[in-house]
């Protein structure tokens, strides 16, 4: 992300509820030109939809049928078996999609019924959220200071915790926290993170070469925990989930590297928390109703200009559980077109709609 993009993003979000609303209109305007075209260049060099197409060397789980790339921040979903017991759930949103969303003046409009864009939009609330408090706290300057140049910047939730993905100067993050007054209490140089805390805020954060992890609001000791062990799985101290879940790799392998993504996997049992307020946040709920029987699923939606196409990947315990017509009837309300394809125990739903749904 360049010096702009940074900037812009966490100064806007830093500045409160009116900036939020659309109020600085030469600055928004500014950010959008610098934001926006540093999102499509990535996307068109990269060639994000080539990388996400199967290969001969690429393999999954023969039963469910997916192939892929996993998404370049996969090693920040780390394990959290043995913090917690509930249904794993995260989301991943890329900075340049939530820059846009930030440029647009939100008006009056009316909150949708398709859970294709109910959760996506749930995603980018979250994620403005936890940009408004990192905005708010001393954090935010040592998080700009150490931010790196990083080819597909994405903000990550998970387990009460924000997870910056990109490009960090570990050493010079963790001179600016102890500036700031935070203590250090795990990892360091040799572990590949280090972990600082504030008993005073009960912030915790977390540093790796490509993950600034950020917790505010939560029960310290447990929000170490979460931080700890996701600074561990990306910098190859623990493992990210994906590399001892089969299933969940093969979920993970159906995102795309930008866009807005949420997933919900119910660690080998059928999904419990269907609708549900996910985060604590009041008014950002999501609803996964539509997956009632399903064992994980994974939702996306990008935007290209006045197009929007979202996707969800479900998957079921066998064959015979893959419930289409629950999926055909409470999906793609609001799309112009929809496709549902069954191979095996997952369901792929592809719908479009013919404006920015964001917007």
């Amino acid at each position: 992300m360049t010096e702009t993009y940074r900037r812009h993003l966490l100064g806007l979000i830093g500045a409160g509820t009116a900036a939020l609303a659309g109020c600085s209109e030469a600055d928004d305007d500014e950010l959008l030109d610098d934001g926006t075209d540093d999102t499509d260049d990535d996307s068109d060099a990269d060639g994000t939809t080539d990388e996400t197409e199967p290969t001969d060397d690429e393999s999954t789980d023969d039963e469910s049928e997916v192939e892929g790339s996993l998404p370049p921040y996969s090693s920040t979903l780390a394990s959290m078996d043995d913090i917690s017991d509930t249904d794993y759930f995260y989301t991943a949103a890329d900075l340049g999609t939530i820059v846009e969303t930030l440029d647009d003046d939100p008006g009056d409009g009316e909150m949708p019924n398709d859970p294709l864009l109910i959760n996506p939009i749930a995603t980018v609330s979250l994620g403005i959220y936890g940009l408004f408090n990192l905005g708010l706290s001393p954090v935010a300057e040592a998080q700009a200071a150490a931010e790196q140049e990083a080819e597909h910047p994405t903000l990550l939730y998970l387990e009460g915790v924000y997870v910056l993905y990109g490009s960090y100067d570990q050493d010079l993050a963790a001179s600016e926290l102890e500036s700031a007054g935070y203590d250090q209490t795990g990892g360091g140089n040799d572990a590949g993170y280090v972990v600082f805390t504030d008993d005073t805020s009960s912030e915790v954060i977390g540093v790796t070469d490509e993950a600034f992890i950020y917790s505010f609001g939560n029960d310290e000791a447990r929000a170490e925990r979460v931080v700890t062990t996701i600074g561990r799985a990306n910098s190859g101290g623990g493992s990210p989930k994906h590399d001892t879940d089969d299933e969940f790799e093969s979920l993970l392998r159906t995102s795309e590297e930008t866009g807005i993504t949420c997933g919900l996997y119910g660690n080998g049992e059928t999904l419990s928390d269907l609708e549900t307020e996910q985060v604590d946040e009041d008014d950002i709920d999501f609803d996964f109703g539509p997956y009632e029987g399903a064992t994980g699923v994974v939702q996306g939606l990008t935007v290209d200009g006045n197009r929007s196409t979202a996707r969800a990947t479900v998957i079921y315990e066998t064959p015979d559980d893959v419930d289409d017509d629950r999926l055909e009837n409470r999906l793609g309300t609001e799309a112009e077109s929809v496709d549902i394809e069954v191979a095996e125990k997952t369901a792929t739903v592809t719908a479009t709609y013919e404006t920015d749904v964001i917007d």
